[in-house]
């Protein structure tokens, strides 16, 4: 009891100094402005035609990885079934597994950058990216003038 009392203090104190070790968290977003020539514009929707296929493309990567990952997992999983079966028979019950506890899906991605593109594909057509940065944690560590941040990043 003594020993599980100082291990919970001792894990508190340590949680307490990691955060206190932690510089500001910021939040992203990103404004734009639309270019003023009638090609700018005609060019933007093209980025805008890219970007949803680039996502698009993305999803449906990362699903078929994720289908193969399951696929990998069935032979795992059917054992884990068969012996629930067991073990419910001899009265004992493990937790509900699903097969997503025996796939991997370390290989599939979800990040596919397509947002990046899509920003330089903008500027590149004559519109203006302005990134805006606003402080959402550990903000009490920086001036107050540099909580929100603004700043045209591809023009």
């Amino acid at each position: 009891m003594k020993i599980h009392k100082v291990l919970t203090t001792f894990s508190l104190l340590f949680l307490l100094l990691s955060l206190s070790a932690c510089g500001p968290i910021y939040n992203t977003n990103y404004a734009f402005e639309q270019p003023k020539s009638a090609n700018g514009k005609q060019c933007t929707n093209t980025c805008l035609q890219n970007r949803s296929t680039c996502n698009m493309q993305c999803n449906a990567q990362n699903e078929q990885c994720r289908m193969n990952a399951r696929k990998v997992a069935l032979p795992a999983y059917v054992r884990y079934l068969v012996n629930q079966r067991k073990e419910e028979q001899a009265g004992r019950h493990d937790r509900d597994r699903t097969i997503d506890d025996f796939a991997n899906y370390s290989n599939c991605s979800s990040n596919c950058d397509c947002e990046s593109t899509y920003r330089q594909c903008f500027a590149g057509c004559g519109g203006i990216v302005i990134e805006n940065r606003q402080c959402v944690v550990f903000c009490n560590k920086i001036p107050p003038n540099q909580l929100v941040q603004s700043q045209k990043i591809y023009q």
